[in-house]
This record gives C-alpha cells, structure tokens and sequence, in this order.
C-alpha cells in the first residue's frame, strides 16, 4: 500500500503542470485588443460658439511697378553745334546735310525737307544746327508702309560768327514757283540807310538769269526796300518788317527810266 500514494501524488503533479503549460499556450495565441476609454462627452460643447479670430489690420500691398519697355525710352534733344555747312542734298528719308564741325572733321547729319527748299541760303557758311525730334519712314523699301520711328534732325540753321553769336543770314532765296531770286552779302548793310553792297540773281524757270552788284538798302514805313541800277533799269526787291521774315512776302519791281516795266510778286 505504501508504494501506490506516491504513485498518486507524482501522477496529480504532473496533470497540474500540463495545465498550466496549456493555459500559458492559450494566452500568448489570443492577445486581447485594448480599447482606448474615451472622455465623457461635454453636453456643453455642441452649445459653445466657435471662437471668431482676432480682427488683424491688414496691411496695403504695394502694387508692382509696371514693367518699361525698353522700345519706350524716351529721346533728348541733341545740344546745338556749329560748324561750315559743306553740302545740302535732297533725299528719300530727310534732307542730308555735309558740314565741318569745329574739330574740322566733316560729318553728316540729316535734317528736316524744309532745309532741302533752299540749300544757296546755308552753303559755305557758319551755321548753328538746331536739333529736334521728328518721326521718319521705317519701311523697309521706298513704298509706304505706315511705319515711322523717331530720330534727331536738325530743324533750324542760324548763321552765327566766329565767336558763336548770331547773324542776319547772309544770304537768302525768294521763290515764287515761275522766279528765283537769291540775294547775298546782306550783312554788308550797316543798317544806314542807302549803304550796302548785296549781291543780285535772279532766274526764271526758263533758266534766264541776271547776276547784279552794288545793291543798297532803305528802310522805312514798316519797309526795306534793296534797289540795284542796271544802265537804265533799277530793280526794287520790297519786304514788309515782321517778326516771321520766313513767312513774308516779297515784291521785285523792274524799271526802266522810272517805268513800270515787270512786277514779281509772292516771293518768299
């Protein structure tokens, strides 16, 4: 009998070990999900108005400057320079104009048509050229094409002398379409009366000319008056004193023994 009870406690031992090592199996192959625990829920949250953001003053935003183009530059004027005036030519563009700086280097320039008109008025003599600013053709041959461009041309030419001060232009052309009548050496009249010694030519459009010498000057009631003799004939080149001479006209007359024998009017 003795040996069967610890038969018995080795057998209740070792079905309690296989147990536990069976439980021990079971929880290491079925983990359990924790749940998180949510907060209580607040009744008084579904009643709160959302919080507004604080009023900020916004600041201006400052506009972007435009962007310049460069096509849109603007031009200057040229400042004015002296120099001889060599050669006036008539072009498809502008009128070209050859004249010697006061380095004595020899340039071209071009100039506005109106300076083309009359070319003996400004030849071989000391002039200040007056820029501006004026559109031209841009097309690419000599048919019209709409296109223009700016560009420097000299406007004006005021003779002046060697100190750089202006003169009465020495010498002038008067046309009237049928006559041209070039006067020079004005500045030989003293502003005497009845002095001078102006130079005289005069062609039609038929090219018969007359060249004449000794001419003086008269002025008086509002009018010069520049008389040359020829033997029998005098002849009488009458102009109104304005302030735009350019503009004025004047009147030749053609006497022979004190006779009326032609008068040229509209000479300007």
């Amino acid at each position: 009998m003795k040996p069967i009870i610890p038969a018995i406690v080795l057998l209740v031992g070792a079905l309690s070990l296989s147990s536990c090592s069976h439980s021990s199996a079971n929880t290491a192959q079925s983990p359990v999900a924790s749940t998180p625990i949510s907060a209580p829920a607040d009744d008084r949250a579904a009643d709160r108005t959302p919080a507004q953001p604080p009023n900020v003053a916004k600041s201006p935003v400052p506009a972007a400057d435009p962007v310049r183009s460069p096509n849109l530059e603007p031009i200057s004027d040229l400042e004015p320079e002296v120099g001889i005036i060599q050669q006036i030519q008539q072009g498809d563009l502008m009128c070209y104009i050859t004249f010697t700086d006061e380095t004595g280097q020899q340039r071209q320039t071009g100039g506005s048509f109106e300076l083309c008109e009359q070319p003996q008025q400004y030849l071989q003599q000391r002039v200040r050229l007056i820029y501006g600013i004026r559109n031209v053709s841009d097309c690419q041959s000599n048919e019209p094409c709409g296109k223009t461009r700016q560009t420097h041309l000299v406007i004006k030419m005021i003779p002046v002398d060697q100190a750089g001060r202006e003169l009465e232009a020495d010498t002038i052309v008067l046309q009237n379409g049928e006559w041209t009548v070039t006067i020079g050496n004005r500045n030989s009249w003293s502003g005497v009366n009845n002095t001078g010694n102006l130079t005289y030519n005069a062609c039609n459009s038929q090219q018969a000319c007359i060249d004449l010498t000794g001419g003086t000057v008269s002025c008086r009631d509002g009018v010069c008056a520049t008389t040359w003799r020829n033997g029998d004939y005098t002849y009488t080149l009458a102009s109104a004193i304005t302030d735009n001479a350019s503009r004025s006209e004047s009147t030749l007359t053609v006497r022979q023994n004190g006779q009326v024998r032609r008068e040229i009017t509209g000479l300007k």
